[in-house]
């Protein structure tokens, strides 16, 4: 029966009785059990606004509950001593506003980046971290163009262009460029590597990667993996890892410049005063020192 579309039909089914079913005793049921038996329900005006699911991570299983329009919430840091796997907990709105569950799915994502590099998550999988980020065909190392799975968090990002603009410094954006350009070596930016990155998978910058950029991308700027680890998980070769950490820096910068070009445009139509922009001379200037210090 497995990959024979039954769990679909019975998710599909199941959620279906929810929707069109109304209960009041579920909203009363401890967190700890997500689903109670249907026999359990009495039949109210008022329905469940959410429906959940707990399970052992895998990224089999993240893609099933996921193309079911569940949404990861919660990841166990310390792993099943039997199955080494972190328990996940996902939820999927039934009715209403999602901005709650936009809410509470943005600050998982963000305690996850934040312990990405840290004992319990620095091991877990590639293709998991991406999933569980939001992060389609994380499971397939091919070139395809990705896109953060949940876009409509306008709410969560109108004021991001400034805020994420405000995390650097005019030699950190010449700095990133530079490194774009291969002008310097990947260890020039390795302090912006986790920022950078961290910005990204928060979709405060709307970068699109590939699924082998993103995963690099995850694995270098926020595991802290060094390039032959990655080079050994991803199979390919070292240069390749390379090659597609500067093509994810690349998409980066060139997103970072286009919004300080739109805010110094902003500011100098509203200012009517114009706006200096910067010496190229002192960013050539400033690639020369860094080359030569590194």
């Amino acid at each position: 029966a497995r990959a024979m579309g039954y769990g679909s039909r019975t998710l599909h089914l199941l959620i279906d009785y929810f929707q069109r079913s109304t209960t009041s005793h579920v909203q009363q049921q401890s967190t700890a059990s997500l689903f109670v038996p249907i026999s359990q329900l009495s039949l109210c005006d008022n329905g469940p606004i959410w429906i959940g699911a707990s399970f052992g991570g895998t990224l089999q299983l993240l893609n099933f509950w996921s193309r079911a329009q569940f949404r990861p919430v919660y990841l166990r840091q310390t792993a099943s001593e039997l199955t080494g796997e972190h328990t996940a907990i996902l939820l999927r709105c039934l009715k209403g506003d999602h901005d709650w569950l936009d809410s509470f799915v943005q600050d998982a994502r963000r305690r996850f980046i934040a312990l990405s590099s840290s004992p319990c998550f620095r091991e877990i999988e590639l293709g998991f971290a991406l999933a569980y980020l939001g992060h389609a065909d994380s499971d397939q190392h091919v070139d395809n163009t990705i896109i953060d799975e949940h876009e409509q968090l306008t709410n969560l990002r109108n004021h991001s262009g400034i805020s994420a603009l405000a995390n650097f410094s005019d030699r950190d954006l010449i700095r990133l460029e530079m490194y774009a350009r291969n002008a310097i070596d990947h260890r020039v930016i390795a302090d912006l590597a986790p920022l950078t990155a961290t910005l990204v998978f928060t979709s405060r910058l709307q970068v699109r990667l590939s699924s082998l950029q993103a995963a690099v991308l995850f694995g270098f700027a926020l595991q802290r993996r060094d390039v032959d680890d990655l080079s050994n998980t991803l199979n390919i070769p070292s240069n390749q890892v390379l090659a597609l950490y500067n093509k994810a820096m690349r998409k980066i910068s060139q997103c970072l410049q286009r919004m300080q070009k739109e805010e110094e445009g902003r500011d100098s139509t509203q200012t009517g005063v114009a706006v200096d922009l910067p010496d190229e001379n002192a960013a050539s200037s400033l690639s020369i020192r860094l080359t030569s210090s590194n």
